[in-house]
């Protein structure tokens, strides 16, 4: 008989939403500015089925 263990879904930015998810302001030292976008639209799931 199979029994479901375990189960467990996530989702990150699920409206795909454009942001900076890291800046460092090197304005004054070097003329630019370092940024980093976050992360894009992430979805899954997992489960784990015992026996």
């Amino acid at each position: 008989m199979l029994k479901l263990h375990d189960f467990c879904n996530r989702a990150k930015n699920l409206f795909d939403q454009e942001y900076i998810g890291y800046g460092l302001s090197l304005e004054s030292a070097l003329g630019f500015n370092y940024m980093l976008r976050g992360v894009p639209r992430q979805f899954g799931a997992e489960a784990t089925i015992r026996f």
